[in-house]
């Protein structure tokens, strides 16, 4: 499955970091999509991380690369 984001807003990001404890969302499982109210979601790939988890930025995407890539991606690390 390739991963595309949404691009319908005025700027489009995609937030990435590695070696989170999250649960991925499978989209594939009826009863998690709805309970999260997210039928029809299957082209998104998004992780629920605990509310107490603590992340910083540690790079960000320039313009040149949101007109190469069409969107920004923010890469994140979690702070222990």
């Amino acid at each position: 499955m390739n991963f595309l984001p949404e691009v319908d807003g005025e700027y489009t990001y995609v937030i990435m970091c590695d070696n989170v404890p999250c649960y991925k969302v499978d989209y594939d499982n009826e009863e998690v999509t709805k309970m999260l109210n997210a039928t029809g979601c299957e082209s998104e790939g998004e992780c629920l991380v605990a509310t107490d988890t603590k992340m910083r930025v540690i790079r960000t995407a320039t313009d040149d690369d949101n007109e190469e890539m069409g969107y920004y991606q923010i890469t994140l690390e979690v702070i222990t």
